[in-house]
């Protein structure tokens, strides 16, 4: 997937067995930054420990378990 952010040309790589953090922000509305959690989530599976509602929404989306209390 290539994008341009602000005119700079941007190209994501996808890590591990394919999870791209941009793909993950766009289908879930996510910060890249969040999204960044939430590959590394589906990476190493562990259980999502987050408040952020939305960000708990995206893990339960992709199949993921959140671990913590959803107040934000």
């Amino acid at each position: 997937m290539t994008l341009s952010l602000h005119g700079l040309p941007f190209k994501d790589e996808a890590v591990g067995d394919g999870v791209s953090v941009v793909g993950l922000a766009l289908k879930h509305g996510l910060s890249g930054y969040d999204a960044t959690y939430v590959a590394l989530a589906k990476l190493s599976e562990p259980p999502l420990a987050t408040a952020d509602r939305k960000m708990a929404a995206a893990a339960r989306a992709e199949g993921l378990t959140n671990r913590g209390s959803t107040c934000a």
